[in-house]
């Protein structure tokens, strides 16, 4: 899709009249991160911005860097405060249990952990895709597996204590299974340090 063309001369149009350009606004969504931050900062309303936005890389996610813990900016509910105060300890591994010893009702566990771990599945998409990294893990056989000899792959995120399974065929036709905490993960993605030390 293309980028979002002006129309022909007569009334300015939004961009014309505050003198900013496409890659203004894009280069605005990359620094700011979200819509709403962009659209203070630019002066243009966020349905306007989606319009410009809309066939550029940073709103399918390509060109948009993942924000830090964005995933964890969620709206504070007493669930999410409960969690984050138990999240340190060893919790149980079912819905009920969880009910149990919150004190909360199943289906708002339930509710929590499964806006948790939808939210983990998009921070972890953002973050872009595992085999352009050049790092390796260990796979549930021991074996060292670098990041470029995996062919495909799946994710998937434990609701309970976000581990991330990564599933999939290696460039040898051989199968990959492995499990790594959600920090691990992350860590496959940060860029080693530049300063000389090791």
């Amino acid at each position: 899709m293309e980028a979002y063309e002006p129309r022909r001369p007569g009334r300015p149009t939004v961009l014309e009249a505050l003198g900013l350009t496409v890659a203004d606004l894009v280069a605005a969504y990359e620094r700011e991160g979200t819509l709403r931050k962009t659209a203070a900062a630019t002066g243009v309303c966020k349905n306007t911005l989606k319009k410009y936005l809309k066939g550029t890389d940073v709103m399918h996610g390509r060109g948009a860097r993942p924000q830090p813990y964005a995933w964890r900016a969620a709206r504070t509910t007493p669930v999410t405060t409960w969690f984050k105060e138990h999240r340190n300890d060893r919790l149980p591994r079912s819905v009920r249990d969880l009910a149990e010893l919150s004190g909360f009702s199943e289906g708002q566990v339930r509710k929590f952990l499964f806006n948790r771990q939808q939210a983990a599945y998009e921070y972890l998409r953002a973050l872009g895709d595992l085999r352009e990294q050049p790092k390796a893990i260990i796979d549930v056989a021991g074996r060292r597996i670098p990041l470029g000899m995996i062919q495909d792959y799946n994710l998937k995120v434990d609701r309970y204590d976000l581990t991330v399974q990564i599933s999939g065929v290696l460039r040898l036709g051989l199968e990959l299974r492995a499990v790594v905490g959600f920090s691990q993960y992350q860590g496959l993605f940060k860029a080693p340090a530049t300063d000389g030390r090791r």
